[in-house]
């Protein structure tokens, strides 16, 4: 009898520190820290679940549309790439998130009106009806499955979306003076990943080999090899330093003229101007590009300016 007890007993205590370690213990972990603010496991693998849910519904309608349109298929790769990256980065729009929202009397001081930076419930009711909407969700009955079947109350779902909101709103804020009109040019490059071969190529184009037919034959970048190495019309900061050192120079390049080899990382770029433009209005594509770069700069910023500890081992 005092060994089955015995049995009883410890078998009840390993579910007790199991029980103990699921539900209480890991809960409360920090997945990171922020200036001593912890960002719990809870709050991690809630986030998780929600981005991954998105995702999930924005890959449904890629695949729908391009069914019909192939253009489409490029998105469909994008967000089958974001459904496998490493979870910590959702981490980090939580590290980014707590700082951003610290930041806000910063930016009021600065003269962001508070409408600009702050979320009603009003604007969160409308955002959960869009998100209802483009998530499939018909009725009552299937918004609590889904909050069910994501273990999230319709306060989570709230609280993040409100998340959303308030990250947009701080977005436009932060970017409102990216100009629709801005200077570029039109260009083509050449990329080749061996200094050497980068060398013989700059020699040719000095000796009057077309620029399309060597980017056509020896260039490594699949985006623009088919086409000469045409890049179209690009502003500064689209395309990162290396090339607006030598595009945007002061005194600009002159028409035509090949910049040096230029070293990118570990790849070796050739530049040709083809064009140049003292203002031209920017696609819609290059102006959100624009304001993506500055706002992540931004958070970089922040990122810089904090205490940041992570806890990868918490992850789990």
């Amino acid at each position: 009898m005092g060994v089955v007890t015995a049995v009883v007993v410890i078998s009840l205590l390993i579910l007790g520190t199991g029980y103990y370690i699921q539900f209480l213990r890991r809960p409360a972990l920090p997945v990171a820290t922020v200036n001593g603010h912890a960002i719990k496991w809870s709050e991690w693998k809630q986030a998780q679940q929600l981005r991954n849910f998105d995702l999930q519904v924005q890959l449904q309608h890629a695949q729908q549309q391009a069914a019909t349109d192939p253009n489409a298929k490029a998105e469909v790769t994008r967000l089958q790439n974001e459904l496998g990256r490493s979870n910590d980065l959702v981490v980090s729009d939580l590290i980014d998130q707590y700082l951003l929202s610290q930041d806000i009397p910063k930016l009021e001081a600065q003269g962001a009106p508070a409408a600009d930076v702050t979320v009603t419930p009003d604007e969160v009711a409308t955002r959960l009806r869009q998100w209802k909407k483009g998530s499939f969700i018909t009725d009552d009955n299937s918004y609590q499955h889904m909050l069910q079947a994501l273990k999230v109350s319709d306060k989570d779902l709230r609280a993040y979306l409100a998340d959303q909101l308030l990250r947009d709103k701080v977005r436009a804020s932060v970017t409102k003076d990216v100009a629709a009109d801005q200077p570029e040019v039109k260009a083509r490059k050449l990329v080749l990943a061996d200094k050497a071969k980068a060398d013989e190529d700059l020699g040719k184009l000095k000796q009057g080999t077309d620029f399309d037919m060597l980017a056509g034959q020896d260039s490594t970048d699949t985006a623009t090899k088919a086409t000469g190495g045409e890049m179209g019309w690009v502003a500064r900061g689209e395309q990162g330093a290396t090339f607006d050192s030598f595009a945007f120079a002061d005194p600009p390049p002159q028409p035509f003229a090949v910049s040096e080899v230029l070293q990118d990382n570990t790849r070796y770029d050739i530049f040709q101007i083809q064009d140049r433009a003292n203002q031209r209005p920017l696609t819609s594509t290059q102006l959100e590009n624009l304001k993506d770069k500055q706002f992540a700069s931004w958070l970089s910023d922040l990122e810089k300016g904090a205490s940041i500890v992570r806890y990868p081992k918490n992850q789990s």
